[in-house]
């Protein structure tokens, strides 16, 4: 009679504990990655709807219309905190009077994914205008 050493083909419990911490490690950063995608994507929105309105703004302006009267037609954007004008008049040779005005808008790029975060500081954009004397 031969005596061969007979060999279990089984994995052991700390194989399985290794395996299952890795796994577990990269659920974790597979999710971390996603919630930092989802928050860069939702800034990157309300930047876009924001320059979008600044954008708007100086159009709105250049087709004649007053600061004020362009102020009260644009929708509302809770991330934009202001937008202004600032009008002075220039003279051009060969064209005449015109308005330049510089439109300035005060906006936030993202809000805070926790109650623990700090608001964002605010953004300043500006976009100069220019059209003719309207007189």
């Amino acid at each position: 009679m031969k005596l061969t050493a007979s060999r279990n083909n089984a994995y052991t419990l700390v194989e399985v504990l290794i395996a299952a911490v890795l796994l577990v490690m990269a659920i974790g950063a597979a999710a971390a990655l996603a919630l930092s995608m989802v928050s860069q994507e939702e800034s990157n929105v309300r930047v876009a709807r924001a320059l979008n309105l600044h954008e708007q703004a100086a159009h709105l302006y250049q087709l004649g219309l007053a600061p004020d009267t362009v102020s009260a037609l644009l929708p509302q954007e809770t991330n934009v905190t202001s937008i202004s004008f600032i009008t002075t008049t220039s003279t051009i040779a060969g064209v005449g009077d015109v308005e330049q005005a510089t439109c300035t808008m005060i906006y936030h790029a993202g809000l805070p994914l926790t109650s623990d975060e700090l608001v964002p500081t605010p953004r300043t954009n500006g976009i100069t205008v220019i059209r003719p004397t309207l007189r």
